[in-house]
């Protein structure tokens, strides 16, 4: 303000502060603005220079370059707000570009603390940067001033060239830093604390000593006049005695935050330009304030996504919440996915009805490899295995050029789904580190043959990188029941319209699980909703993702970002800085987004994000680097038809909302996953017998027999085409079991066989017969070319052995043997025994061996081939197949002679007209071998063997085939099963509605009805505790009778008594 003319002076400048502060007291108007000297005061202590008030403009961007080479920068720490004085000389005008300037002057203090060197020799050699710049005034208490006031001195460049040529004459003394501080124009520089008290400026002394990068100390003075404090605060001048003074490059004083910035709620600003008008209440979806007016969006603003971005602390997670809470409470399904957890278990105790999910504290189950429900099944496994490469490209970083390993675990999924099972990351774990320890995993396509050799010749260093991360998910208990099954419905909770938090805290289950686990979500619920819109449903959802960027690897992220809205499904990301995300993803993120909130950025960020309304760029540049906590810039997609909308500046309203229940109230058992164990027979089902082939030492075994039992390891390398390193691996651990003998000689190593092989065959032996027998038939298997290999204990009826033959270096799965040692007791239950192999081998005693052919000839439910040890002999007897089994003896058989086989009373069970009645006993047997006796059941219990057989028979195919058909069809019963009347119901292979069809005076509903009255019957008889063939005889009695009334009912005009009879109440 302009002082009153009665009160100017030429005296004293003492009585004009008096003067000021006696209408201070009474003019309260005075506090809100700079205080101001009069016109005369101000001549006779500034001189040259002249002292502002700067208030920063909101689209500025200035630099300390406007400012000259010398100047002052006064900052005056009061209650509520920082006042900043800039001390100049000459033209203002390159600095009102940037600040409004107001004429006025600091408060004057009583104390000062000025900042000098601690040592005069290092001060030349030392830059004196205030570290934190502006922000260094923030730590300050209410009433003090800081000061930082630079010049350029030549008495200060003279002094540092002298100091070079001093240093220049001793050899062992540096120049360099003085060189370079000369090149960087040094300036001149004094830094001090103003308080009205010498205890506040000495603790303000320390304080600020912290933000000083340099040994310094401070000197404590009193200002005794007025005019004393306004003349330190002009820009220093160079000592005449001393060096020992502050000093810093012009570059170096450039970087600092020295500048007061717009948007700080301690900063008066002002605006440059104000934005153009804009409708700002759009819907009931509150957020802030926009100058005082109220701020809301429709949800169908979302629609088009919504980016959010701001550094830590900025206010982005109160926005988050806001729009979490006001998108439930308008009814909106609403999907969390947080990789910190802090947003999830906040906003579960405020949303009492939502489901809060956390790996630990409340489980859940998400197998990554779950097939989507989708009717085409090759459309299913088709999506499973791309979602599979999405996640290994994301969560696992596995690189572009891992081809083989791409390709492995492509075909290894693949062959899971084929046999009707469902892969797991702990199961693909222990695959590919079969395959790479050198076993066989059962899989006979050349390609993956080839895939397989690189793999094995992968460096071990290469191959840990590249599946250390899904190492977890074998290796961790927690984590491998997390993704072995899947225990939450995406489909449920968007029928409920349920919020739902993912809570996966990367600090209990580390970055890699707790980016599989999100990625994995979004897959689910994008193809989740992508199922429903083909369905013709009509339902928004939105997904919220915090720390946006875990995602940016998923390959399919464009795609959802670009397509995933047209069918309802909306994303709400947020991140805190640009960088955090690639180049491409962050352009599809910003582009696609239909509302960007900026939250304070700084560095790179102002620039490239400035850029999202090129028309606002100079504004929007100087706003969002020096927002307040709480304040965003928002750019609004403009409707149809609208104009496009200028950028805001908005106020978020703090998240405020009362807890409806506690965190421990929220968790639940509900979802909880149970680990699923992985077995290989998913991919083979020879592996239900038998562990994965490991084949080089049996390899080397057959070899050593070829050489007479003995040879070096370079015969063997040649003989196997084996690199010697992995011999040498392989020989050492065989020796350590005691299946080989290392001898060496001169530089050679000879390698020679014991009999440890053969003693792992004999340990379960429980008699000389058997261990004779075992001992024969594994000699002659390994001689042959067939890998042996003992069955696994626990898994109920098995062969003895399994032998595989192989071709060239790999193994024959088609034509595995199934090898059995015969007993009294059991010989007809092996012979009788179905099983996934084409033949079985039966070795026997000489003097059991008539006994054995003889049953062979009778039970044998396929070709089987007797072996009789005769002394060093053999006699080999083959049987086709026996003749129970035969097709002349099989028509005449009871069912109770056939037990344990699908193809049981044929006479009186199965119609004429039936293809199961048709089709040939081998083609019976064959389908019979292929499902085995559980399988086989299902198949008959839903009705299916009459497709089944057809099938067969028409495709003439083969047992894996024969396998996979009869999986598809009951997984289609059973999801028919599951459907309601209206999706069609299955009724002995048809569905309600062609049921329905075939009588048009009956509904859906009737049918159905019908149908569960018959069930609840069926119930009943099997719950009367009869055995089976009393409970058949009860059924059979019931058909027949159905059979008898339908008669009736067929032909009425020549059942004239039956008709009537029917009237009374059978009908």
């Amino acid at each position: 303000m302009r002082l009153p003319l009665r009160y100017r002076s030429e005296d004293s400048v003492e009585g004009q502060l008096a003067m000021y502060r006696r209408l201070e007291k009474n003019l309260p108007q005075l506090k809100g603005g700079p205080f101001a000297l009069p016109d005369f005061s101000r001549g006779l202590i500034y001189g040259e220079y002249d002292c502002n008030y700067l208030v920063p403009r909101l689209n500025a961007q200035p630099s300390l370059e406007d400012f000259g080479m010398s100047f002052s920068l006064y900052y005056e720490r009061h209650r509520e707000k920082v006042m900043v004085y800039a001390i100049i000389r000459g033209n203002s005008e390159r600095i009102s570009k940037s600040f409004e300037l107001e004429r006025g002057d600091p408060l004057p203090r009583k104390y000062v603390a000025f900042l000098i060197p601690r040592s005069e020799g290092e001060a030349l050699r030392t830059e004196y940067i205030l570290d934190r710049g502006i922000d260094a005034v923030f730590a300050l208490p209410p009433e003090t001033g800081l000061l930082f006031s630079a010049s350029v001195s030549p008495k200060l460049e003279r002094a540092i060239e002298k100091r070079i040529a001093s240093m220049r004459r001793n050899p062992k003394a540096s120049a360099r830093p003085l060189e370079e501080k000369l090149s960087g124009k040094p300036m001149l520089l004094r830094m001090a604390i103003f308080a009205d008290d010498r205890e506040t400026a000495e603790r303000c002394g320390e304080l600020m000593e912290k933000f000083i990068v340099a040994p310094v100390k401070w000197r404590i003075r009193r200002v005794k006049r007025f005019e004393d404090f306004y003349r330190l605060l002009l820009p220093p001048e160079m000592p005449r005695m001393s060096l020992r003074v502050l000093n810093a490059t012009y570059r170096s004083i450039l970087k600092l935050p020295l500048l007061p910035y717009a948007g700080s709620d301690w900063i008066e600003f002002t605006r440059f330009a104000k934005m153009l008008s804009a409708d700002i209440s759009r819907g009931a979806l509150v957020l802030g304030r926009v100058e005082d007016k109220i701020f809301s969006l429709d949800p169908s603003d979302l629609y088009r996504h919504a980016y959010i971005i701001g550094g830590t602390g900025s206010g982005k997670t109160n926005l988050l919440k806001i729009i979490i809470k006001g998108l439930h409470d308008l009814g909106y399904p609403v999907f969390v996915i947080d990789p910190h957890g802090e947003l999830s278990e906040e906003m579960a105790k405020v949303i009492g009805d939502s489901v809060y999910l956390h790996p630990v504290h409340s489980p859940f189950g998400i197998n990554p490899l779950e097939l989507p429900a989708m009717k085409d099944r090759n459309q299913q496994v088709l999506m499973s295995v791309d979602e599979l490469m999405n996640l290994f490209s994301n969560a696992f970083h596995l690189p572009e050029t891992a081809m083989n390993v791409r390709y492995i675990l492509q075909t290894v999924t693949r062959q899971i789904y084929k046999h009707g099972g469902v892969p797991t990351l702990a199961g693909l774990y222990k695959v590919i580190t079969a395959i790479y320890n050198g076993q066989d995993v059962g899989i006979s396509d050349q390609q993956f043959r080839e895939e397989e050799k690189t793999l094995r010749n992968m460096p071990s260093q290469s191959f840990v990188s590249t599946l250390s991360r899904l190492q977890i998910f074998a290796a961790d208990s927690l984590l491998r029941a997390i993704t072995s099954s899947t225990t939450i419905d995406i489909g449920r909770f968007l029928e409920e319209k349920r919020t739902v938090f993912f809570s996966l805290p990367q600090r209990h289950i580390g970055l890699t699980a707790s980016t599989l686990l999100a990625s994995t979500i979004l897959l689910k619920i994008y193809y989740a909703k992508l199922i429903r819109h083909g369905e013709k449903r009509d339902e928004h959802v939105f997904v919220v993702i915090d720390e946006f960027q875990t995602l940016q690897s998923l390959p399919i992220l464009a795609t959802i970002l670009s397509e995933a809205r047209k069918f309802g499904l909306h994303l709400i990301v947020a991140h805190q800085y640009a960088k955090q995300l690639s180049d491409d993803v962050r352009q599809a993120a910003i582009t696609n987004a239909g509302v960007k909130f900026i939250f304070n950025v700084s560095g790179e960020d102002v620039g490239l994000l400035a850029t999202v309304d090129p028309g606002f760029e100079k504004e929007i540049r100087s706003l969002i680097g020096s927002l307040s906590t709480g304040y965003c810039v928002v750019k609004l997609g403009s409707r149809a038809g609208d104009e496009s909308l200028p950028p805001l500046l908005l106020k978020v309203n703090e998240f405020m909302a009362e807890e409806v229940r506690t965190i421990e109230q929220a968790r639940t058992e509900e979802f909880r996953p149970k680990d699923v164990p992985f077995g290989f027979e998913m991919i083979n089902p020879i592996f239900r017998y038998i562990d994965p082939p490991f084949v080089i030492p049996q390899r080397i075994i057959q070899v050593l027999i070829s050489m007479g039992g003995s040879a070096s390891i370079g015969d063997i390398s040649d003989a196997t085409g084996l690199k010697q390193e992995t011999l040498n691996r392989v020989i050492s651990m065989m020796a350590s079991k005691g299946y080989v003998r290392k001898t060496g000689f001169g530089n050679r190593m000879l390698v020679s066989l014991s009999n440890g092989f053969i003693g792992d065959f004999l340990k379960s032996c429980d008699s000389g017969e058997s261990r004779e027998l075992i001992e024969r038939a594994v000699n002659h298997y390994i001689r042959n070319g067939y890998y042996v290999a003992k069955t696994k204990t626990g898994i109920g009826e098995s062969p003895k052995l399994v032998c595989i033959p192989f071709d060239g270096q790999y193994l024959d799965y088609q034509n595995a043997v199934e090898v059995e040692i015969a007993g009294k007791e059991e010989l007809t239950e092996i012979m009788k025994r179905a099983s996934p192999f084409i033949i079985r081998h039966v070795w026997c005693s000489a003097g059991s061996f008539q006994n054995v052919l003889d049953c062979a000839r009778k039970w044998a439910c396929k070709r089987t081939v007797i072996f009789a040890v005769f002394g060093d002999g053999l006699k080999v007897e083959e049987v086709e197949v026996g003749s129970m089994f035969g097709k002349k003896k099989l028509e005449k058989l009871p069912d109770s002679e056939v037990e344990g086989s699908f193809v049981r009373g044929l006479d009186k069970d199965i119609p004429e007209e039936s293809p199961e009645k048709r089709v040939s006993p081998t083609l019976k047997a064959r389908v019979a071998l292929a499902l085995g006796n559980d399988l086989a059941e299902k198949i008959r219990a839903q009705g299916l063997m009459d497709d089944l057989l057809k099938a067969a028979a028409e495709g003439n195919l083969s047992r894996e085939e024969i396998t996979e058909i009869a999986l598809k069809l009951l997984k289609m019963g059973e999801e028919a099963e599951s459907a309601s009347v209206q999706t069609g119901k299955p009724v002995v292979g048809y569905s309600i509605e062609s049921l329905a069809k075939l009588n048009p005076r009956l509904s859906a509903e009737t049918v159905m009805e019908l149908y569960e009255m018959l069930l609840e019957r069926f119930r009943k008889i099997i719950s009367l505790g009869l055995d089976s063939n009393e409970t058949i005889g009860v059924f059979r009695e019931i058909l027949e009778q159905i059979d008898y009334t339908a008669e009736l009912l067929s032909a009425p005009a020549k059942n004239e008594s039956s008709g009537e009879k029917l009237k009374d109440g059978n009908r």
